[in-house]
């Protein structure tokens, strides 16, 4: 109970309490004390003592022993007050204070009590915090004050030599009207119970002693401070009884004034009352007037609202007629504009397939120049320059040449790619006979590349991982400084001669990749790197700068997911049964065919410029030729969107392995 009520604890005081689960932090008791009360010590009433006895023993006569401070007494079976006591200089203890002259009763249940044995200086305790307070108070006021009281109620007018007399007559009207209130209550509370019982032993302790009153009238009259007490007491009651005069005089006032009030209100009644059935007549004939005129205005207005209805109708329906006969027009014009239409796509049509022999015949006269170009620089590139890794060995003679739909089947029946894996290696192979270059990026990139070396080139991957040196379209070939030739340039030389390589540029975005791809690309594209070369290219962040740099002039294609489940336990299997019967991807012809182009074209090339066109009409033929003519343009599509805008999955295919479908 620390830091709750231990400021007004002293020793010897009992307190009741509760106990809850100690939550203070930093404290180690389990429990503390909740709702803390003071308890006081009990008087019980002890037999038939009544209230005025219990008021002699607490207040004139004193207990034996304490202990001083506050006390619940007993002044009945259902009722209790509580004092507070003094040690006084004989020894005993006393009830004091000037609240003595009204105390509050209290209701008194068995539960209140609390007895602690004998064996306690204070056997009896009294909960008294839960009481219940009772209606009325109790006057333990002391025997001398009580009879100043009764005799300041005399007023001057009643004093006289006999005084003891009327102090005893003024007792026993004070007991007559306490008994007659509670005649007349249906019940008394147990402080005018023993108000009643108090004025009348005094009433009679008076009338019967009357050599006391007579001294204790003498020495009222002779005490100055009494005399003051009864002249003010005098000029209280003569004070008391002016209200009461006013209050007559003003209830007398009122009640004339409401009477006249009542008269003037029935008159003002009176008159409302004509004026309003008046009034009321004059407005129902108002209202009646204005309803016959407002009723001939609605007629009058529904007549003109039905003819303007019916001319806006009339008007209505001869723009309708003339809206459908110029629409008639309109149809035969757009048919004309439409045959029209028609001749010109054929005529640009015709214009696009002459754009292609041309730019056919451009391409030649350029691989011949690179090629010369190419062979003068041999001519002139010093011949000692060692190589770091040893040259692959030339091709065996009996590897297999696969096509798109061979390359798909073989894929297909490795049974290492998921549906998704089938779907991402076609977007690959797809773009390398178009001529692109992808970039790959995803968790499942390394896995695939070896895949696609194991299934394309027969296993021949050379791998070129960047650093921040490889900066040119040279740089690819040959190592800046030292122009020792790069694992590109064996794969170069490799698919030189005939036979496919894998040539990978891995994490492209820890190099200058901005400058050296588009090079590549257009390499690519006009078809000056040799056609067994398939160039690829990784990157790890996706979102980096150089990425973001290359996205912008190539495909990303992202890897994820591509495997099969228990795909990696059967690879060694699967590997060496490739390594057994090698198969290279050969690229086919990737010129487009110039009606089916334009027809593509006309559908997905809208905001293309002309090179972007010419791409993806590549694009569009060979999808086509991998997976026919009904599912190569949905791939080639989507591949659009990998090209020149977000990606998309690619949907699936109507058939599900259409390349297979194709085979057979």
């Amino acid at each position: 109970m620390r830091g709750i009520v231990a400021n007004s604890l002293r020793e010897g005081d009992w307190v009741a309490f509760g106990s809850v689960p100690n939550d203070r932090h930093g404290s180690s008791a389990s429990f503390r004390a909740a709702s803390p009360r003071r308890l006081t010590p009990f008087l019980a009433a002890g037999g038939e003592v009544s209230p005025e006895g219990r008021r002699r023993l607490v207040v004139e006569a004193g207990l034996e022993a304490g202990p001083a401070g506050e006390w619940s007494v007993q002044v009945s079976p259902e009722a209790f007050v509580r004092v507070k006591l003094q040690q006084g200089e004989d020894g005993r203890y006393r009830a004091s204070g000037s609240d003595l002259a009204s105390l509050t009763l209290w209701r008194l249940t068995p539960d209140l009590v609390i007895d602690l044995g004998a064996e306690h200086a204070a056997p009896r305790l009294c909960d008294h915090h839960r009481a219940e307070q009772l209606p009325g108070t109790l006057n333990w006021s002391r025997d001398d004050e009580y009879i100043r009281m009764a005799a300041a109620a005399l007023g001057p007018e009643r004093r006289g030599p006999d005084i003891a007399a009327l102090l005893a007559w003024a007792l026993g009207q004070h007991t007559d009207a306490l008994t007659g209130r509670v005649s007349t209550l249906a019940g008394a509370d147990a402080g005018t119970l023993a108000e009643i019982e108090r004025a009348g032993t005094l009433s009679r302790r008076l009338a019967g002693e009357r050599e006391l009153l007579t001294l204790f009238k003498a020495g009222l009259m002779s005490d100055p401070s009494v005399r003051e007490l009864i002249d003010q007491a005098a000029a209280d009651a003569a004070e008391a009884t002016r209200p009461a005069l006013e209050s007559a005089v003003r209830t007398e006032v009122e009640r004339e004034m409401a009477a006249e009030r009542a008269a003037a209100h029935e008159q003002v009644r009176a008159l409302i009352a004509g004026l309003e059935a008046e009034e009321i007549a004059a407005l129902e004939a108002r209202c009646a007037a204005e309803a016959a005129k407002r009723d001939e205005d609605l007629a009058e207005a529904r007549r003109r609202g039905m003819k303007a209805v019916e001319a806006a109708t009339a008007e209505r329906l001869r723009e309708a007629e003339d809206a459908a006969a110029g629409m008639d027009a309109r149809r035969a014009s757009l048919a004309g504009e439409v045959e029209e239409l028609e001749g010109r796509r054929q005529g640009l049509a015709a214009s696009v397939a002459a754009l292609a022999d041309e730019e056919r015949s451009k391409l030649e006269i350029v691989e011949r120049l690179v090629k010369a170009g190419e062979d003068a620089a041999a001519l002139r590139k010093p011949a000692a320059v060692p190589a770091v890794l040893a040259p692959w060995p030339p091709g065996s003679g009996n590897e297999r040449r696969l096509g798109l739909r061979d390359l798909a089947g073989l894929a297909e029946e490795a049974g290492l790619l998921s549906q998704a894996g089938m779907e991402t290696f076609l977007r690959v192979a797809v773009l390398v006979e178009a001529g692109e270059v992808p970039v790959l990026h995803g968790p499942d990139t390394g896995g695939f590349v070896e895949a696609a070396g194991r299934l394309m080139a027969a296993g021949r991957v050379a791998r070129l991982y960047a650093d921040p040196t490889l900066i040119t379209f040279d740089d690819l070939w040959a190592r800046a400084g030292s122009g020792i030739p790069t694992p590109l340039a064996a794969a170069l030389a490799s698919a030189a001669e005939g036979c496919a390589a894998l040539g990978v540029v891995e994490r492209a975005e820890r190099s200058g990749a901005r400058f050296w791809y588009p090079q590549l690309a257009d390499a690519a594209r006009q078809g000056r790197l040799p056609a067994a070369l398939i160039p690829l290219v990784t990157v790890a962040d996706p979102k980096s700068e150089e990425a973001a740099a290359v996205a912008a002039e190539g495909p990303m294609v992202a890897v994820e997911g591509i495997f099969a489940d228990g795909a990696a336990a059967v690879a060694p299997l699967v590997f060496a049964e490739l390594a057994a019967a090698p198969a290279a991807f050969a690229k086919g012809s990737c010129e487009p065919d110039p009606g089916e182009a334009a027809k593509f074209l006309r559908k997905h090339a809208a905001g293309l410029d002309l090179p972007a066109a010419i791409r993806l009409s590549r694009i569009h033929a060979a999808a086509s030729s991998a997976l026919g003519a009904e599912d190569g343009p949905r791939m080639a599509a989507a591949l659009k969107a990998i090209l020149f805008g977000s990606e998309e999955a690619v949907p699936q295919a109507a058939t599900q392995m259409p390349y297979l479908a194709a085979r057979a």
